[in-house]
């Protein structure tokens, strides 16, 4: 069993989601944790076919019962967050949820979220 953990690339360097994400990437590394990059992108821009392959590659390091620490939220919104989580529990992903931010939360505009992002 091998203990991972999610960071997000594609933002600006200095932004704060990046810069919190990493800080915490770099005391998982020490514990013994192996990074998991997902990278922030326009998910619209995907068929499902290649949402498929993309989230395959990402898991690529990822074995049956593993432990994931996953940095909630990804910013590529709430439908790839929920796809990947699907794919993590078909394969027995232990998950545990490290929230930075809660996005029905941040934003009056978002709160019709909460329901899926309580579910997920």
């Amino acid at each position: 069993m091998k203990l991972h953990l999610t960071n997000l690339y594609g933002m600006a360097g200095d932004s704060t989601v990046i810069l919190a994400q990493n800080a915490v990437q770099k005391i998982a590394s020490q514990l013994g944790f192996r990074e998991v990059g997902i990278y922030f992108y326009n998910i619209a821009s995907d068929s499902p076919s290649e949402m498929n392959k993309r989230l395959d590659g990402i898991m690529a390091s990822i074995s049956i019962g593993d432990i994931l620490v996953f940095q909630s939220p990804t910013w590529n919104g709430f439908e790839f967050d929920r796809l990947l989580f699907d794919k993590l529990k078909d394969m027995q992903v232990k998950i545990i949820c490290f929230i930075h931010d809660v996005v029905p939360l941040m934003f009056d505009s978002n709160y019709y979220l909460m329901k899926d992002y309580l579910y997920m």
